[in-house]
């Protein structure tokens, strides 16, 4: 049995995801520029973000973690302190709108 997450989660799906989204796209463009950080990671494992500047999605994320612990999978837990991967551009507008 595994121990209860110290912090119940707060944030809704949708928002956790996008949240996850914007660490993982950022942290796929550091990997682009420094392949080491790809090394440190284990094959076949979920991987979990753990944003230092982000109690609400750690919490999320250790929930999320357990379970799949719980479902027998592997998985990695990557602490994110502030500032580590540079946030991407935001685009004002949807390139793909553009396309007829």
């Amino acid at each position: 049995m595994s121990a209860p997450a110290t912090t119940t989660p707060t944030l809704d799906q949708d928002e956790a995801i996008r949240r996850n989204l914007e660490i993982a796209s950022a942290f796929t463009m550091a990997v682009a520029r420094n392949e080491e950080l790809l090394a440190q990671i284990p094959d076949d494992v979920t991987i979990v973000f753990m944003p230092d500047d982000d109690p609400e999605l750690c919490a999320y994320n250790r929930a999320l973690a357990i379970q799949r612990i719980d479902e027998g999978r592997d998985v990695w837990v990557r602490r994110v302190k502030p500032g580590e991967f540079p946030p991407l551009p935001h685009l004002d507008h949807n390139p793909f709108d553009d396309e007829a």
